[in-house]
């Protein structure tokens, strides 16, 4: 397999380190939400046990967890661009929630069918996500208590190009001081202001490795893109900003 190295143009805006506050309000919320969701199937389990059923109560209560659910992920989200938490932590959490929402869907449509055997596995198996998901949420919580900072470098990502197998970014913020703790990296992408999807380009992904600090003193954050080549060198770009935390001397 070929592999090409193709020019970056690395964008020289230097910003300097931002100490974060600690600050966690979005995930105290979203903290609060899955308590709420939890609580709601919760009531629906005791509810299958009563005679005759309630179905109105345990569909509400189906309804009711996958709503507040949802809104523990947008919280998450919301953390993650308030600079709360780094892209790269809630990724499990947000996908136990993707799973969660899904269960709780179909226990309401379970719930509509007035099939209560069915009603309670599905409970069953989103209650303990929504326990995995609540305590690390509050690992997250707890962990924000240590003052953050945090330096951040726009850069640009190029599709591969037609013929061509992978294509790679190296990006060099600066600010970061050598021996720092806990250095974590995540991505913006520019022109929505959220994180970015594994799809960079259609039928391509990306991945990328904190390399750390080089021998000429440079702390390097390499991006790698893999997948089909597709139009001409430099065509296809896009403009993302890394984001490295690390904890304040």
């Amino acid at each position: 397999m070929r592999r090409v190295v193709v020019v970056i143009a690395i964008i020289a805006a230097v910003i300097a380190p931002t100490a974060l506050a600690g600050d966690t309000a979005r995930l105290q919320v979203a903290l609060k939400d899955i308590k709420q969701s939890t609580l709601a199937e919760q009531n629906a389990l005791v509810a299958l046990g009563k005679k005759p059923i309630d179905w109105h109560q345990i569909q509400q209560d189906a309804f009711t967890g996958d709503i507040i659910a949802g809104s523990a992920h947008v919280q998450l989200s919301l953390a993650v661009n308030d600079g709360e938490v780094g892209a790269s932590d809630i990724t499990g959490i947000g996908s136990e929630l993707i799973e969660v929402g899904q269960l709780d869907h179909q226990a309401y449509q379970a719930a509509e069918k007035k099939d209560a055997a069915h009603v309670a596995e599905l409970i069953r198996k989103a209650l303990p996500l929504k326990h995995s998901a609540q305590s690390k949420i509050e690992t997250l919580i707890s962990g924000a208590s240590v003052k953050r900072c945090e330096v951040e470098k726009p850069f640009q990502v190029f599709a591969i190009p037609s013929g061509f197998s992978g294509s790679y970014a190296d990006v060099y913020p600066h600010g970061i001081p050598k021996g720092a703790k806990n250095v974590k990296a995540s991505f913006i992408d520019l022109a929505t202001g959220k994180a970015p999807g594994p799809d960079v380009f259609p039928g391509q992904t990306w991945t990328s490795t904190v390399k750390g600090f080089l021998p000429d003193g440079r702390f390097d954050v390499h991006v790698d893109v893999t997948g089909t080549g597709f139009g001409k060198p430099d065509a296809n770009v896009k403009n993302w900003k890394v984001v490295v935390t690390y904890d304040c001397p």
